[in-house]
């Protein structure tokens, strides 16, 4: 659920008092969220105001299977949902158990507003720092003030067709060499054949989608659409931001790397002045990618709290 399920505010108006509960109860049901802030249900929301702690109480649903009958769009109403009983402990416990799992949100809260910023702050930079569709840069380290050379991505990258690395069999295994695609889910499994592509870093680049990743582990492919792009004598990392800083126009279900990608014109500094960009931009992924392996850990510790503290 995003941003806790809040849609936007009102100045004055409110139907509920905080605290109290809400459940969503249609599509994804039974996702429990405690409010502190009064608010005006919309949509498909059951609430449920208590004496008992809320936090204890939204940890206690949420830790509820719900098994809801139906054909169509999934409902939970307030019948359905007082068939289910939890175990209530005294006072104390539930405000102990409470604050542990308020901690344990606000935490998470916290580094995934931080992911989002660093997000939005290597966005920025990138935007300034690499050029877009032939535009000067708008800000340059000090001491770099060399200019630009126009280069076509041609002369910028090597091509390799992928068709040796492409994986003969599609049931994947739970470890081995990863089977890379260049759309969002990016690894696909992971295989034990052994025509591994090994000279890495490369860029593989679906060449319909005109989609793209960066990739410095060896790997195989599952899609002969998948052009393998390295460089030798640019910063592949950089080309690779410059790459998809670019802006081309996708002429329908066909390849495009050679008609269009190729061709394109972009400005590129010298290659220190790549290497200085190009470690900033590592640096933020860095922190980005430790972001969200802190987040996903503390989920899990969560999960693992409310299995062992919920009967």
């Amino acid at each position: 659920m995003e941003n806790d399920g809040i849609i936007g505010y009102y100045e004055n108006d409110y139907k509920v008092d905080a605290p109290a509960i809400t459940i969503t109860a249609r599509g994804n049901v039974g996702n429990a969220t405690a409010r502190f802030v009064n608010f005006t249900p919309v949509v498909r929301l059951l609430v449920l105001k208590t004496n008992l702690n809320t936090k204890f109480i939204e940890q206690s649903i949420n830790n509820i299977n719900f098994f809801i009958e139906s054909t169509g769009v999934p409902q939970l109403t307030v019948p359905q949902l007082s068939n289910y009983s939890i175990f209530i402990p005294n006072k104390s416990e539930q405000y102990k158990i409470g604050l542990v799992f308020n901690q344990l949100d606000s935490l998470i809260a916290l580094y995934e507003k931080k992911k989002q910023l660093l997000t939005q702050l290597k966005q920025g930079i990138v935007n300034f720092l690499i050029t877009k569709n032939g535009q000067k840069p708008q800000l340059r380290f000090s001491g770099f003030n060399n200019n630009w050379e126009s280069k076509s991505f041609e002369k910028l990258l090597n091509y390799e067709q992928p068709t040796k690395y492409i994986v003969k069999k599609a049931d994947y295994i739970s470890q081995g060499t990863p089977v890379l695609t260049a759309n969002k889910s990016f690894v696909l499994g992971y295989t034990n054949e052994t025509n591994v592509y090994q000279n890495i870093p490369a860029i593989i680049f679906d060449d319909f989608t005109l989609e793209s990743k960066y990739v410095d582990f060896p790997f195989m492919v599952k899609s002969s659409a998948i052009k393998i792009l390295t460089s030798e004598n640019s910063n592949l990392f950089f080309i690779y931001q410059l790459l998809n800083n670019q802006r081309f126009v996708q002429e329908g279900h066909s390849r495009h790397y050679i008609s269009v990608v190729q061709k394109k014109k972009v400005l590129v500094p010298s290659i220190q002045e790549q290497n200085k960009i190009s470690d900033l931009i590592k640096q933020l992924e860095d922190n980005i990618e430790l972001n969200s392996n802190t987040i996903v850990l503390l989920k899990k510790l969560k999960e693992f709290l409310l299995q062992s503290m919920f009967l």
